[in-house]
């Protein structure tokens, strides 16, 4: 595969930290040149607010870079982006396995104290991770993932709620469709009303190692110059509409403007605030 040379791929992120999980931001932006690599990320903690530390998120995103290679790396830049996530994938659900051991182990030994059982085994799983905590702790994750190789090559991967969206010519597309419950009514022809979409559209259907094995959807396209990409959290497509989203992209600011005015957008109009990240790409040629 000839190196990666006809474009030149540059980003910018922003994150915001929401109302939730006591101010502490489990989401997560990575721009990594060196691996061809863009990716966000959100955990996979409760819903019901208190912060779980992502451990296994932070060690998949770990995987991913280091198991990608670079954008010269050999061999078909989708089948190792996909490789990348499996063993990402493998290794939270590792985790979650193990988890779930000691805290059944712990309640033989106090059936009645199912909380200290779980907060012990979450405490005991992360430490021997290389990841030790105090508080609660979560394996699973969405990531969603640009890898670009080859000579023009762009490969999307995506696993949970974040999404991946390219501007060009004027269109805005979302590339692959997140995995929620309002997508999966949708794509099964099923009408979605105001309140459903309201009270599921950002609950998951699959997460890096919360499934059997790695479902990861997959999409790859050539680059031109001119693409701009949005990465981002269910913070972010939550709360602003597409026609809000290609309006910010739209607009001639510089990567770094464009990404801090998408999150500061959610920050001023959305009650209460959600955890917040958006990476913008633009693409040159060389």
């Amino acid at each position: 595969m000839s190196p990666f040379r006809r474009h030149a791929v540059h980003a910018a992120s922003a994150t915001r930290t929401g109302e939730e999980c006591f101010g502490l931001n489990d989401d997560r932006a990575l721009v990594d040149s060196a691996h061809a690599l863009i990716l966000v990320a959100d955990g996979a903690g409760p819903t019901y607010g208190g912060y779980y530390a992502p451990v296994g998120m932070d060690l998949a995103i770990e995987a991913i870079a280091r198991l990608l290679g670079g954008a010269t790396a050999p061999r078909d830049g989708t089948a190792r982006l996909h490789a990348a996530f499996t063993a990402a994938h493998d290794r939270c659900a590792a985790l979650e396995a193990e988890q779930r051991a000691v805290f059944e182990a712990r309640l033989r030994v106090s059936s009645t104290d199912r909380l200290g059982a779980s907060l012990a085994a979450c405490r005991d799983v992360a430490a021997r991770a290389g990841r030790p905590v105090e508080q609660f702790a979560h394996f699973g994750a969405s990531i969603t993932a640009l890898h670009y190789w080859g000579e023009s090559q762009l490969t999307v991967a995506q696993i949970g709620t974040c999404r991946a969206y390219r501007l060009r010519r004027g269109h805005l597309e979302q590339l692959l469709p997140d995995d929620t419950i309002a997508s999966a009514m949708e794509a099964s022809g099923e009408e979605v009303d105001a309140e459903s979409l309201a009270r599921l559209g950002n609950v998951a259907t699959k997460l890096l190692g919360l499934t059997p094995r790695a479902e990861v959807s997959l999409r790859t396209e050539r680059l031109e110059p001119g693409d701009r990409y949005l990465l981002c959290t269910d913070g972010l497509w939550g709360s602003l509409g597409v026609a809000e989203l290609q309006a910010a992209l739209a607009r001639d600011a510089s990567l770094e403007r464009s990404a801090t005015a998408l999150v500061d957008g959610v920050a001023k109009r959305t009650p209460p605030r959600p955890h917040t990240t958006a990476i913008v790409i633009d693409v040159a040629a060389t």
